[in-house]
């Protein structure tokens, strides 16, 4: 509180013309307000991370003809989440796990560790990956 007190004496003293020193002490106080908001909403954002960091929400969107369920972190700061829909592929279940704005295909999951690799190169004709636009 000093050094606040200190810099505007100086203010106050450095300067004989009425207008500049006011406009010089109004930056003075934005520029201080502005510090202290950041920092109470650094200190509110980090409280909110914290007690909500296991926190999630979840929906439904339906693209590429599959119904998809989207989890998404409640405090999730960008991305789209990850989609998760069931699906068949060559008359097996799979559960397609997609991502991205586009929500692309990420890998398709399947029933038994024998299919997966048997299919972990393939792409299907009727899901959508990143670069298919």
């Amino acid at each position: 509180m000093e050094s606040i007190i200190t810099d505007i004496v100086k203010i106050i003293k450095s300067e004989n013309n009425v207008i500049a020193r006011e406009k010089e002490l109004m930056c003075y106080f934005f520029d201080l307000i502005r510090e202290l908001m950041k920092l109470a909403l650094e200190e509110v954002d980090a409280g909110l991370v914290e007690k909500t960091k296991n926190w999630g929400r979840a929906s439904f969107r339906k693209a590429h003809g599959i119904k998809y369920l989207n989890a998404m972190g409640w405090m999730q700061g960008a991305g789209d989440g990850t989609f998760y829909g069931p699906h068949t592929e060559n008359g097996q279940p799979v559960l397609v796990i997609g991502e991205g704005v586009g929500l692309w295909t990420n890998c398709v999951a399947w029933k038994s560790p024998q299919l997966a690799q048997q299919y972990k190169h393939k792409k299907f004709k009727d899901l959508y990956y990143q670069g298919d636009e």
